[in-house]
């Protein structure tokens, strides 16, 4: 096989091959570094046998658009596209590490917090190209490559979108002709149901059965559609039930289980809705910073049904609702600050008892202020009251009688009968002192009481004691009262 790259190659005048590191059916990768400013790339070129389709070079710059388009820290950098002779390259993120399939082969089983969290970095990226109308259509551990940041923590990377399919285009467009070839679209392994019958017709639901595939294999090291050849893989997808997950491994939970079931269900529509379900259900099963990872798949798709369970992080990324027995009123979307009645109510419900107060206070006004009725304070049992007439003006005695504690209400209009007014006092009460008022400098004494100036023509009713009461004898409480 002739490969078109060579170490000492300078691609596009700036780029010093080092050294190649893999070749594939397609393309041939190599590591380049800049001739001045010694950052290093990757080439990928086309090999001459794949050079010469214009099929294979059309899906080849097809990737190159998609790459373009799409700019998650789990999806790989492109830097810059162009020919090599008549080799079609393009020059991408240099990445340190190993894919996943090697990982398999070289560790066995991963640990189910970790394989989530890989699963969940690779939802990111997958859910960016699907807000865009792109599927992957051949997601496998083989194309999902495990680096590392800066400060060590691990960092997945989406590879190799050259048969991803943009939704948005029509069956006479360049992607119809794309996918019409006799080869077989992605890996049998990994393929769904749908998309081994017409690689065409997929839908965003096909990348969500792969990644199901991917996480089984993770967990387990082995495939839920295992055989001997890929034929009978086929065979199984399309006939066949999955592996459950607890039948290789019992103790891991039933939940996670529920979970990679759901994404191979063999009719589409009866799999997670969208990326953000299934990534909203799996973070319950992952380490505690994979909520923010949700988070942030959240805000790329906007799931169609949220997938919540009560004490689960998932709660906590969906609009929360609150348990039946709690009667706290939350803020939309969290259940971590409590939310108090809102103002307008609250300012409302005063003005209303204001206004209440003030019109029972005014019907209990006297209706002719000349007229009103004073009770005296109470006296000692061997002390009389004295009788006092009072000069005060009018207006002061109605401040001393609004603010003492007032009888029953008693209609002014006929005389009080003898007695009345100390019957309205309970057994055991005690009359209300009106407020002393400021006598003119000539009146009585400033400790003296205010009484009602009878009218000039009112005769002084008889006054009469208190009934007898059957309780305990209440001190003698007599009044002045004239008219």
């Amino acid at each position: 096989m002739s490969i078109p790259l060579k170490i000492g190659d300078v691609v596009a005048d700036a780029y010093h091959v080092e050294r190649v590191v893999g070749v594939g059916g397609m393309a041939v990768v190599a590591v380049a570094s800049h001739v001045s400013q010694r950052h290093r790339v990757a080439i990928k070129m086309l090999l001459p046998a794949t050079a010469s389709s214009a099929e294979v070079v059309k899906r080849f710059e097809r990737e190159q658009r998609t790459l373009m388009q799409l700019h998650s820290e789990h999806t790989l950098r492109i830097y810059g596209a162009g020919n090599h002779g008549n080799h079609p390259y393009m020059l991408v993120e240099y990445l340190e590490g190993s894919d996943l399939a090697e990982l398999l082969k070289n560790q066995g089983p991963v640990p189910i917090e970790t394989a989530v969290e890989y699963i969940l970095q690779a939802c990111h990226a997958i859910a960016e190209a699907h807000s865009l109308g792109i599927t992957h259509r051949d997601l496998k551990p083989g194309n999902l490559f495990l680096t590392r940041r800066t400060d060590g923590s691990p960092c997945l990377k989406v590879l190799d979108f050259g048969i991803s399919k943009v939704t948005d285009t029509g069956p006479s467009s360049q992607e119809a002709t794309l996918t019409r070839t006799k080869a077989v679209m992605g890996s049998p392994f990994y393929m769904s149901p749908e998309q081994m019958i017409s690689a065409r017709n997929v839908d965003a639901r096909t990348d969500i059965w792969s990644l199901g595939i991917t996480l089984h294999e993770l967990l387990t090291k082995t495939l839920p559609f295992a055989a001997n050849t890929a034929k009978q893989v086929c065979a199984r997808i399309l006939g066949d039930k999955p592996t459950p997950l607890r039948k290789i491994r019992p103790m891991y939970p039933q939940g996670l289980e529920e979970t990679v079931l759901r994404c191979l269900q063999r009719r589409p529509e009866e799999r997670f809705a969208n990326i953000a379900d299934f990534a909203t259900q799996l973070a319950e099963f992952g380490p505690e910073h994979s909520r923010y990872a949700v988070t942030a798949i959240y805000e790329l798709v906007q799931p169609s049904e949220l997938q919540t369970q009560p004490g689960t992080p998932d709660a906590l990324l969906a609009s929360d609702q609150p348990d039946p027995g709690d009667t706290t009123i939350y803020l939309e979307g969290s259940r971590e600050q409590p939310r108090g009645r809102s103002w307008p109510a609250l300012l409302f419900g005063l003005a209303t008892f204001a206004v209440g107060t003030g019109v029972g206070w005014v019907l209990s006004l006297p209706t002719d202020p000349t007229r009103s009725v004073a009770a005296t304070p109470a006296a000692e049992p061997d002390q009389a009251p004295p009788k006092q007439t009072s000069t005060a003006p009018v207006h002061a005695q109605q401040t001393a009688e609004l603010t003492a504690a007032p009888p029953e209400p008693i209609d002014l209009d006929e005389p009080p009968a003898p007695g009345e007014l100390d019957e309205t006092l309970g057994e055991g009460d005690e009359p209300a002192a009106p407020v002393p008022t400021s006598p003119p400098a000539d009146g009585p004494p400033a400790d003296s009481p205010p009484v009602a100036k009878p009218p000039a023509s009112a005769e002084p009713p008889a006054t009469s004691a208190p009934p007898a009461s059957t309780g305990p004898k209440a001190p003698p409480m007599p009044s002045a009262v004239e008219f």
